[in-house]
């Protein structure tokens, strides 16, 4: 079973916040679940600021945060339409 964790790149309304951090926070969260899982299932962690993630997967988990909301109900709403 594949699954896929990720943690949306930024809004676009939140893009000047990027300027300010030079670096934001790994996703300790979605690190956290799939050192838990990993025994049972084949876990990819995807950082959105970093690279663009893939939804082929049998379960997609999607960290949301204010300043990812918008992204975070795109990429469920485009799983959604991938995978009914």
């Amino acid at each position: 079973m594949k699954v896929h964790l990720i943690r949306p790149k930024t809004d676009e309304l939140y893009a000047p916040v990027k300027q300010v951090y030079s670096s934001f926070p790994p996703p300790v969260g979605l690190s956290c679940i799939g050192s838990e899982i990993r025994d049972r299932a084949e876990v990819s962690i995807y950082d959105g600021n970093i690279r663009e993630p893939t939804l082929e997967a049998d379960i997609i988990g999607l960290q949301d945060w204010v300043t990812t909301h918008k992204e975070a109900l795109a990429l469920a709403k485009r799983a959604k339409q991938q995978n009914p």
